[in-house]
């Protein structure tokens, strides 16, 4: 094997191995410490959409979502309580279905207990940017919870629709903050296919080998 062939190999080898770093959460807030939060649909006809935004520095690979709820509601008197998770870049725009879950907490249990929900995402690549985790449902709750620090990402605003029907949610003025995060997690890994400083040392090592072999050829000649 000639030496540009196995500088080539090496760099490969070496570029390779930085295509992405262990799973980890991406960006979220403290599920340990959830409290009760604010009901999906508290009364029949007042519905809300809520969603909790969130921005994503580097690009990503998502596999994992968790969210904590709680239920029944205050009311204790409409069942199913049930929800779905949706994920979107724009708001009341779900472009991704994440998954749906019925809280299982009994209607006498109070204050309501808590359950974390825990969603497989076969391989979701997102990009940097804002997005939307959104939850809507019958009789549960959303719980709230602090946000944590992450290199990947930042936690925004946790908002809510204000029109029950749903008709003009993609009105940005329907949508009003909350005081609160609401409880999530998105694990996955950070893509990381720009150069490193192994990339840089691998290149070099080709240009050195390129360089001794073009001498070496023109000695011989």
């Amino acid at each position: 094997m000639n030496l540009p062939k196995a500088m080539l190999i090496v760099t490969y080898l070496l570029v390779s191995s930085r295509s992405g770093i262990a799973d980890s959460l991406l960006v979220g807030t403290d599920l340990s410490t959830s409290q009760q939060g604010p009901e999906l649909c508290p009364v029949v006809n007042g519905c809300q959409i809520r969603v909790q935004q969130f921005t994503l520095l580097a690009p990503v690979v998502v596999d994992n979502i968790q969210v904590a709820m709680s239920g029944p509601g205050y009311s204790g008197v409409l069942s199913p309580e049930s929800f779905g998770i949706g994920l979107g870049s724009k708001l009341d725009v779900v472009s991704t279905v994440i998954g749906s879950g019925v809280v299982t907490a009994d209607p006498n249990q109070y204050p309501p207990i808590t359950e974390l929900f825990d969603f497989a995402v076969p391989s979701l690549h997102l990009q940097p940017g804002t997005y939307y985790l959104e939850a809507t449902g019958l009789n549960a709750m959303w719980n709230k919870a602090s946000p944590l620090v992450t290199s990947a990402g930042a936690v925004g605003q946790g908002l809510e629709c204000d029109d029950p029907g749903f008709n003009n949610c993609s009105d940005p003025t329907r949508w009003n903050p909350d005081l609160f995060d609401y409880a999530f997690q998105i694990d996955g890994t950070v893509d990381t296919q720009e150069p490193s400083s192994w990339f840089l040392f691998g290149t070099g090592l080709v240009a050195v080998g390129a360089i001794v072999c073009r001498k070496s050829h023109r000695l011989i000649i």
